[in-house]
Order: C-alpha cells, then sequence, then structure tokens
C-alpha cells in the first residue's frame, strides 16, 4: 500500500511526531547561510600586504582553572603571523594585534 504526500504529511503534523523547534532552527540556519559572502565568491584583488588578514582566538585553560586566550592574526599576503596572548577576551585585545 501506498501513502500519498498530504497523508504523510498529515500524519507527521499529529503532536508528538516532529519537533518543530528543530524544525524552525534549520529553517534559520539556511536562510543564514544565503546572506553570507564567501570569499570565493568575491573576486578580490589582494595587492599589498594587510589588504586581508585573518583572525582568531583560541582558549587555553589551564589546571589550576585559569584561563587564557591566545590571539592570532594571519596576513594572506605576505603569509605572516602574529600570535599574543592575554587572559582577558576583550574586543580591544584584537584591535591591538592588528595593528
Amino acid at each position: 500500500m501506498d501513502i500519498s504526500d498530504s497523508s504523510a504529511g498529515y500524519i507527521l503534523k499529529k503532536p508528538g511526531m516532529y519537533d518543530k523547534k528543530i524544525v524552525r532552527r534549520r529553517k534559520l540556519a539556511i536562510r543564514r547561510k544565503r546572506h553570507k559572502i564567501r570569499i570565493k565568491d568575491v573576486d578580490i584583488k589582494l595587492r599589498k600586504p594587510g589588504d586581508l588578514v585573518q583572525m582568531d582566538t583560541k582558549e587555553y585553560v589551564m589546571c589550576y582553572g585559569e584561563k587564557y586566550y591566545q590571539y592570532t592574526a594571519i596576513d594572506c599576503v605576505s603569509k605572516k603571523r602574529k600570535l599574543i596572548g592575554y587572559s582577558t577576551k576583550t574586543a580591544r585585545n584584537r584591535v591591538i594585534l592588528a595593528n
């Protein structure tokens, strides 16, 4: 016996058959992904160092519970890397790293 698409949808809409939160979260993720601009999609001319810099933060927890944050900046043109460690995670630390 075959079940039509509308019958399957009717069955899934019954209480407890699927989680609306998960479905909504998936829809929002797809919508966010659609509006992202990716480097490979845009034609960017990188001519001099500093035109494109990748920045990243990593958290380290020491054995006695204290946290340290590693800020890394990599210049995509010259391939130079700058690495600084801080005990706080603030936007100001990123600005200092970029200079």
